[in-house]
């Protein structure tokens, strides 16, 4: 026998309990190591479980053990989901409904909850529900005092462009008029020019009709537009033009204006607009999140018009 085999054989009449730590078929000078390295793992294990049920107050100076990235990613997107789960008019929302809106388990939205209530992202009321906390608030103040709606709507305009590869637009209601207040132009050089700032009517045309539909007009074709929420016009307006537009409104629910796609009917048939739908849908609401920052239409820029 080896001087390996004699070290696992006086190991295993020392201490019987820990024979299968000394992996006898191993190389001479390993079985320590390897035993030292498996208690190492049974404590991170230990420290991690323990961390885990714990829920005490947490200081921003206190050292939290390290975890997997992937953990800490997740982590801070279910806080974000949480914060997102709050409706502009909403005084307070139960665990079990916030739950359901995240499709979370309770014991997992509470951890975050409580986590963000440390923070001050969140309070937790008398009645035991949850709303939004003064550092929210002060985080939207600070946004809001670096906002510039002019290049939001912009970058968002510009997105809604590049993806469908028509022209997008935004309009408001001026008067007995539309008014085109931001535009970006298709990324080719077949196009039609509106200019920003033109006013017209809002009878006919895609945008015209979905702002006299939201913004309250009585009657059948006005209550379908509503339900479908988007109107296609094919040459209404213009008869060498086809456009898709869908409302943009404000956190308090009231009309804002219009987004709209368009361009040549030759190019556009009903088909290839309704396929341009779930990217007019998406720009419709990061445009009602910018212009629901606190200013208002009229400090949109009327000489913004980009090619």
């Amino acid at each position: 026998m080896g001087n390996g085999g004699l070290a696992a054989s006086a190991a295993r009449k020392r201490a019987p309990g820990l024979a299968l730590t000394a992996a006898p078929a191993l190389a001479p000078g390993r079985a320590e190591g390897i035993s030292i390295r498996h208690l190492l793992l049974l404590i991170s294990r230990i420290v991690r479980r323990l961390w885990r049920s714990y829920n005490g107050v947490v200081h921003s100076a206190t050292l939290i053990p390290a975890a997997h990235p992937r953990e800490n990613v997740f982590a801070v997107t279910r806080a974000l989901a949480l914060l997102d789960a709050f409706g502009a008019n909403e005084q307070g929302i139960s665990l079990a409904e916030l739950a359901r809106r995240l499709d979370m388990g309770k014991s997992t939205v509470l951890r975050t909850a409580r986590t963000l209530g440390r923070a001050g992202y969140l309070v937790q009321m008398e009645d035991s529900r949850w709303r939004l906390g003064p550092s929210a608030g002060w985080l939207g103040v600070r946004y809001q005092a670096s906002f510039d709606v002019n290049n939001a709507i912009e970058v968002v305009l510009r997105r809604l462009a590049g993806l469908t590869h028509e022209t997008a637009a935004l309009y408001v209601i001026e008067g007995a008029g539309r008014t085109c207040v931001a535009r970006v132009d298709r990324p080719s050089l077949t196009r039609h020019h509106i200019r920003v700032g033109e006013m017209l009517p809002l009878d006919h045309g895609a945008s015209g009709r979905v702002l006299t539909s939201f913004a309250g007009e009585a009657g059948a074709p006005y209550d379908a537009v509503r339900r479908r929420g988007y109107y296609i016009s094919l040459g209404e307006r213009d008869r060498a033009m086809a456009s898709i537009a869908a409302p943009v409104v404000d956190s308090r629910r009231a009309l804002y204006g219009a987004v709209c796609v368009s361009g040549t009917l030759d190019r556009l048939d009903r088909a290839k607009l309704e396929g341009c739908l779930p990217a007019l849908l998406k720009a419709a609401g990061e445009l009602a999140r910018a212009v629901s920052s606190g200013v208002t239409r009229h400090e949109i820029s009327k000489r913004r018009w980009h090619s």
